[in-house]
């Protein structure tokens, strides 16, 4: 059976509709009805296998109205118009009659034009329903229509009343079109079924359960895995509503989120004893709910899942992963220091990277590993901070039990914060770089070696080994090749496309999906990080933990930026020597300082910027006691008038 189901009043329109449709290249089932018996006709013919219908007039209102079958209208076009418009003046003999055009809505495309054209007067006569012609031609002759152009129930009410009248006749073209549109409609519909079935497939093969809901909290769909869960078939969960599955409070919660629209991410649901970690997603059409997607997993999945990440996490001490294509970063400076390592990775001497802690030390010195010709060796790490002095000299001695240059042996070994070697630690490494051998406890035996060395500081390394607090051999060896990381603070164009990068992480972990305003990226970037890039990445896990709404505001993030603090140097000859004074700053007084100072003190362009108003800022400008530290600007006086007072 065809697809689509054409529908005409007369013997001739199907003639037409038959031409039209060699025309169009298209597979159509044409039918002659009347009135009676078109519904009839249509249904048989959707039991068939028809997805579109076309009509036009009294038949396609009735389609419309009683049926759910998709329906292209056969319009009338500019050229059909004309044609009828001249049959008419050829059954009067007024020199600018007055021509009555009678239909249902979307039969006629506009008609005024034609009236200076063919010097006529037209009117338009629209009926909701068959019932409405007779009435709808008496009140077309009552007005003063010399002819009526009208389908066949208007014809014969035309002539009842001896008004002149032609028969509505769609053209060839009309058709044409009309049988354009319905192709491209059942391409459409082919399409969307396509795409309904990648999509239920999707769901079904999804890790999270998926119910849909309605507006008033009844579900409509639910996917493999919401099955499985709830251990109930989709046939049992549809149409229930969430009351019937959760914990009453729950439910509530759930349907006053529809009602006002709010999105949720990572939040708890109950069912007796189970718990499951949700996300809502509002379907929002003009600002209006038209219901929602709930997806949830049961929390023993993600206490798995957390589980197999710490594994993970653990496993990657010893390995290095991270390569220079890996590195985010386009500050000049920094891309000096990435090429320098680049460069320096073809060779086997040491290499020294010094940076605050946290400017991605460990990351570089795992790029250099695995651009090096040691890349397939083992690469073993090392952080002196806290750790006993006797230990560090076990882990670097040459006992059977306990040796990182016998585990790296023909590898890389990366020892961070090694100015905090022991002298004597610092001797035993001496001696496996420069010597090629490591001796055992009891310096008995000695072990050949073969290891390249990467160090990490963040200590002024040469002034140690100048004030003899740091063996100045050592030191000489380590500086040959030496990296230094600038801060995040130093490469504040970076700053945005790294907090991204975290957030995209984070908000895979936590399934949830953030956007961030101009106005947070900008506070993002003036911030001064002085926990460099790890900083960075804690803080990106925080907001993405705490962040209720999709859309991060620059208010937000002001709130929830750590707080940062400098050592006052000011008057310290005065300050007691056992506790040197610290004076805390909140990150909103830093961004709006930073702000202030690259427009010169203008409030306007710093509010601007920021995304508040003048006022707002005035008031937190007070609350961080720093209204005083610019000079009110001419332009800013009126807004700061009225913020004076808020």
């Amino acid at each position: 059976m065809a697809n689509v189901v054409v529908i005409t009043p007369t013997r001739e329109m199907h003639q037409d509709a038959l031409e039209a449709l060699a025309q169009v290249g298209l597979d159509a089932r044409v039918y002659t009805e009347n009135s009676a018996t078109v519904l009839q006709r249509v249904e048989q013919a959707k039991k068939e296998g028809a997805l579109v219908a076309v009509a036009r007039g009294n038949h396609a209102n009735l389609i419309l109205n009683r049926m759910d079958i998709p329906l292209v209208e056969i319009r009338l076009s500019g050229q059909s118009i004309a044609r009828l418009i001249t049959q008419a003046r050829r059954l009067t003999a007024a020199p600018r009659p007055t021509i009555a055009f009678l239909g249902f809505p979307n039969m006629f495309s506009d008609i005024k034009p034609f009236e200076d054209i063919l010097q006529v007067t037209t009117r338009e006569y629209l009926v909701d329903s068959s019932e409405g012609i007779p009435q709808a031609v008496a009140q077309a002759q009552a007005d003063g229509a010399d002819v009526l152009i009208s389908g066949e129930i208007g014809m014969q009410a035309a002539r009842e009343l001896g008004l002149p009248a032609v028969f509505l006749r769609s053209s060839l073209e009309d058709l044409a079109g009309a049988l354009r549109t319905a192709k491209r409609l059942l391409y459409a519909i082919e399409l969307e079924k396509k795409n309904t079935v990648e999509v239920t497939t999707l769901l079904n093969y999804s890790f999270d359960g998926i119910i849909r809901l309605d507006g008033q909290g009844h579900i409509t769909m639910a996917n493999y895995m919401a099955e499985r869960i709830f251990r109930r078939g989709a046939s049992d969960l549809v149409g229930q509503k969430l009351d019937a599955i959760f914990d009453e409070q729950d439910s509530r919660a759930i349907l006053q989120r529809l009602q006002s629209g709010e999105t949720q991410q990572s939040f708890m649901l109950h069912m007796g004893r189970v718990s499951l970690i949700a996300n809502l997603a509002n379907l929002l059409v003009s600002g209006s709910s038209q219901g929602a997607i709930l997806s949830f997993q049961e929390f023993g999945t993600i206490e798995a899942m957390e589980e197999t990440i710490r594994q993970d996490r653990y496993s990657r001490v010893q390995k290095a992963l991270r390569r220079f294509e890996d590195i985010q970063g386009q500050a000049p400076k920094y891309r000096e220091a990435l090429e320098d390592a680049r460069h320096y990775a073809q060779f086997d001497l040491p290499l020294l990277v010094q940076g605050e802690a946290g400017a991605g030390k460990r990351a570089l010195a795992e790029s250099v590993h695995n651009a090096s010709l040691r890349r397939n060796n083992p690469f073993i790490a090392l952080d002196c901070a806290g750790m006993p002095d006797k230990l560090q000299e076990e882990l670097l001695s040459g006992s059977e039990q306990h040796s990182l240059f016998k585990s790296a042996h023909t590898g890389t070994l990366y020892i961070d914060h090694i100015d905090r070697l022991t002298p004597a630690a610092q001797y035993q490494l001496l001696s496996g770089l420069r010597d090629g051998i490591i001796w055992q406890v009891d310096r008995t035996r000695a072990l050949p070696v073969n290891v390249r060395l990467i160090a990490a500081t963040g200590a002024d390394l040469a002034g140690l080994a100048l004030d003899g607090r740091f063996n100045l051999p050592l030191y000489t060896m380590l500086s040959q090749f030496s990296i230094a990381l600038p801060p995040l603070r130093e490469r504040p164009e970076d700053i945005l496309p790294l907090a991204e990068e975290y957030i995209a992480r984070y908000c895979t972990k936590y399934r949830k999906h953030l956007v961030l305003s101009p106005e947070a990226g900008q506070v993002l970037s003036a911030f001064h990080w002085p926990g460099n890039l790890m900083q960075l990445n804690l803080y990106a896990e925080k907001l993405v933990l705490l962040a209720s709404d999709k859309a991060v505001t620059g208010d937000f993030v002001l709130r929830t930026l750590p707080r940062s603090f400098a050592r006052d140097t000011a008057g310290a000859q005065a300050a007691p020597p056992a506790a040197p004074m610290v004076i805390y700053r909140t990150p909103e007084a830093e961004a709006i300082l930073k702000v202030l100072e690259k427009h010169g003190g203008s409030r306007a362009d710093t509010a601007r910027e920021l995304g508040i108003s003048k006022t707002t800022l005035w008031r937190k400008m007070k609350e961080n006691g720093i209204q005083g530290s610019f000079r009110l600007r001419r332009e800013d006086s009126a807004g700061d008038e009225a913020g004076e007072t808020d």
